[in-house]
């Protein structure tokens, strides 16, 4: 029987998809994607309850001069805005949250520089998960500022806590803060979208520790924000937790 070019070429697309498929097969290993790497750790000053820094002239810590840490966590491009903001904002905090009777307490030093054109003879402490509640959900048990102890008032339906300075502090002068508090969750989220509390099996820390607020020109902004969307106005600030 005469074969027919469609016979034939049926032959070879057969024979060509056997060599194929006997054909070892040749993947690409993509390349693993770059790594970072990250600084490590650098553990926090041991201190005692009553070690404030710079209580009664002693130095600063190394923590609060030595930011090469911080540096290291940044892009080139944005380390230089770590230097220009020299000295920032710094927090140091330790915390002890205690799941099964739902609360939070902490000690924390602040570093806080008076980068507003005034002279500011008080400072408060922010404490948002108060607004719009019945009672307090966080309070301030003991505020110690360049190792002196100041009670503070309550202001802004108690989510301010203003502490009166011993001398003002000059524009570009810093001091520093040492408080202890205490924070109980309540078994519901409050306003400002549940962000603060423990509802539905899901708990939420926002603002759970006392926040130095942004100084303008025009002092501190103490006005009571409403109770959603971003309530909040801080300035940057590091931390060591």
């Amino acid at each position: 029987m005469r074969k027919t070019p469609l016979r034939r070429m049926s032959r070879l697309l057969l024979v060509v998809v056997v060599l194929s498929a006997c054909a070892p097969l040749r993947t690409t290993t993509p390349a693993p994607p770059p790594t970072a790497t990250l600084p490590l750790a650098t553990p926090m000053p041991t201190r005692t309850a009553t070690d404030t820094p710079l209580a009664n002239g002693a130095p600063a810590p190394a923590s609060w001069t030595d930011l090469s840490r911080f540096a290291q966590a940044l892009r080139p491009s944005t380390q230089a805005d770590l230097a220009a903001a020299r000295p920032p904002l710094h927090y140091q905090l330790d915390i002890q949250l205690d799941l099964e009777a739902r609360r939070v307490t902490g000690r924390a030093w602040l570093h806080f520089t008076n980068n507003s054109a005034a002279a500011l003879t008080e400072l408060p402490l922010r404490l948002y998960p108060n607004l719009g509640r019945s009672e307090m959900v966080i309070t301030i048990q003991r505020l110690m500022i360049a190792g002196a102890a100041v009670a503070p008032r309550l202001l802004a339906e108690n989510s301010a806590a203003v502490a009166s300075l011993a001398e003002p502090l000059a524009p570009g002068k810093t001091l520093e803060l040492y408080l202890e508090f205490e924070a109980r969750l309540p078994n519901e989220g409050g306003g400002n979208y549940s962000t603060f509390g423990y509802a539905a099996g899901v708990l939420a820390l926002a603002q759970f520790y006392p926040t130095a607020p942004r100084i303008g020109s025009a002092g501190s902004d103490l006005e009571i924000p409403p109770l959603f969307g971003d309530m909040t106005t801080a300035d940057p600030g590091l931390y060591d937790v």
